[in-house]
């Protein structure tokens, strides 16, 4: 088993991660906060999302959300300090349309 945290930054926000992968399967905890589209007033309010994805030899198998909440709940630097960096693994709604919803290999 392997552990590692990864994130992204995006043009309105951004999304840490936190991976486990174990044999051929990959359990992606994340945890997003973006800024999309313009509310009446004309500001760009945050989005939030969270949840869990799971994937068998790369292949997306189920990306299970969470509640929303106000606020992130995983603290980039916090987990800096307890496992290595490593590859961010793309998903379903996040990143430029043409990226495909799955990860390395």
């Amino acid at each position: 088993m392997a552990m590692h945290h990864a994130g992204q930054m995006f043009a309105g926000g951004g999304e840490t991660q936190i991976v486990v992968t174990r044999g051929v399967h990959q359990y992606v905890i994340y945890d997003s906060a973006i800024r999309v589209g313009r509310d009446r007033e004309g500001h760009r309010p945050l989005q939030f999302a969270s949840g869990l994805m799971v994937l068998q030899g790369g292949t997306h198998l189920t990306d299970v959300n969470c509640r929303p909440s106000e606020a992130n709940f995983i603290d980039s630097k916090v987990v800096a300090g307890y496992m290595p960096s490593g590859e961010y693994v793309w998903h379903k709604g996040m990143g430029p349309a043409s990226l495909p919803p799955i990860t390395r290999r």
